[in-house]
């Protein structure tokens, strides 16, 4: 059994809002077909033999199905298999008054539920036949087997939403970010250029994204320095400018010259650069 802190419903579940949370969290919501989950559902059918195959997300008012073969039935007995967190079996419906008033095209249907890695029942791994027939614990072991995998699937899928997610927030907090923020790869090429870069310096992101750092910022007598200071980072060397913050004199577009202040950091693929504009002190050039 899973978790029923906070639940409401018949055993709890269904409207339980740490599992609707979970549930969210996965993203597959939106109805997108997943190709994996239908991978499952058609083994189930082809080894079981069965009209159908469900893998279903189940909310607390509706259904999304994650994964098919065959029919889809209108209506399942999916949300009593994560009201309850158990599964379902049902021999003949037309006799069962747990599935009174299902249609007619689903007379037998065994259910397991699907989880989170925290063990909240996300949704349903159903099979469905339109033939009365019993269960045998081999074909009960094999949709239970499913169901965990379709489980370890929605994981995945959910793990991916969440990085993507956090991969956008911190675009976006680096795009609006008021200083100029650049990040350069190990051989100092642009990979990233903000607004304020854009602002600072003249260049859209554009045309700067994939051009050596020293083409667009650097005034032409350092650039060597900059060569240099590039070759020794390559050759295990240490920069005096990582962790550091330090004056520097740059140059827009127009060959301008701009004193400014940078802080730098290294990451495992290059730098990350952050400037701002200084015009009351002396820009210096570290050694």
């Amino acid at each position: 059994m899973g978790p029923t802190a906070g639940v409401t419903g018949a055993d709890g579940r269904l409207s339980d809002a740490v599992r609707l949370r979970r549930l969210r969290d996965t993203g597959m919501l939106g109805g997108t077909p997943y190709p994996s989950l239908d991978r499952l559902a058609r083994a189930a059918a082809h080894q079981l033999r069965t009209s159908s195959a469900l893998v279903s997300l189940v909310g607390a008012d509706r259904r999304v199905l994650a994964g098919q073969s065959g029919p889809v039935p209108e209506r399942t007995p999916c949300p009593v298999v994560v009201d309850t967190d158990a599964p379902l079996l049902v021999c003949d419906a037309r006799c069962d008054e747990r599935v009174a008033g299902y249609p007619a095209g689903l007379v037998a249907y065994a259910g397991f539920p699907v989880r989170s890695h925290d063990g909240y029942p996300l949704g349903t791994f159903g099979v469905v036949d339109d033939r009365p027939r019993d269960w045998e614990p081999r074909e009960l072991l094999l949709i239970e087997d499913l169901a965990a995998a379709a489980g370890t699937e929605i994981d995945l899928r959910a793990r991916e939403h969440e990085l993507t997610a956090t991969v956008l927030r911190l675009h976006d907090m680096l795009e609006n970010a008021p200083d100029a923020h650049m990040s350069v790869d190990a051989y100092g090429v642009v990979t990233g250029w903000n607004k304020a870069a854009e602002r600072m310096f003249g260049h859209r992101a554009t045309e700067a994204v994939g051009r050596p750092v020293a083409d667009l910022i650097i005034p032409e007598r350092f650039v060597a320095a900059h060569a240099a200071g590039i070759a020794r980072m390559h050759t295990g060397g240490v920069s005096t400018l990582v962790g550091e913050r330090v004056e520097l004199v740059a140059r827009n577009r127009y060959g301008a010259e701009l004193p400014v202040e940078m802080s730098l950091l290294r990451t495992a693929g290059g730098y990350h650069a952050f400037l701002h504009a200084i015009t009351d002190r002396q820009a210096r050039i570290p050694d």
